[in-house]
């Protein structure tokens, strides 16, 4: 198995990705979150659990309930818009 196997593996293998997805929903580094997250696990073990099991059905059904688009189509670049124009100019 290649770094890149185990790497995709352990991110499927996240049971729910609680932390990275309100790192990333809120624009902060996940890390951040994790880190005090073990901390209130050390202080207060029971409201900390009960804290993020309530995040977790949140993020589930924010994933369940709001999904991406089906077939939208990737944003092109300034440069990618201008090479695919030429060929119109051209037969213009």
């Amino acid at each position: 198995m290649t770094h890149d196997e185990t790497v995709a593996a352990r991110k499927q293998a996240s049971l729910i990705g609680v932390c990275k997805a309100v790192g990333e929903g809120l624009g902060f580094n996940p890390d951040f979150l994790r880190i005090a997250l073990a901390i209130s696990l050390i202080v207060k073990p029971e409201y900390t659990l009960i804290v993020y099991g309530i995040l977790a059905v949140t993020v589930l059904a924010s994933r369940l309930l709001v999904r991406a688009p089906r077939g939208a189509k990737p944003v092109r670049q300034p440069e990618q818009a201008e090479a695919a124009a030429e060929p119109m100019r051209a037969a213009a």
